[in-house]
């Protein structure tokens, strides 16, 4: 394990009510990873993504940040250009 892995495994021992909220965080996360790799897969900035979506740049920058999570509605759009 790594040092941060073994601060969170200590973390939770100290407070088991935190688990929830560090897989909470780690799924946001990695889709923000993902959706990075998306939008760059199709050569578009977090603006000409947002665009595409028709959604506000914010919404896609606090995704990428892990900040918030997608809509449903939003995934399908994002299913629908990506094609993925």
């Amino acid at each position: 394990m790594t040092l941060i892995s073994n601060l969170i495994q200590e973390d939770i021992e100290n407070n088991p009510e935190l688990e929830s909220l560090y897989k909470e965080q780690d799924e946001n996360l990695e889709f923000a990873m993902r959706l990075v790799e998306l939008r760059k897969e199709i050569g578009c900035s977090q603006k000409q993504f947002a665009q595409k979506l028709e959604a506000p740049q914010t919404i896609i920058e606090n995704i990428e940040n892990g900040d918030t999570r997608p809509t449903m509605s939003l995934l399908k759009s994002i299913a629908n250009v990506t094609k993925k």
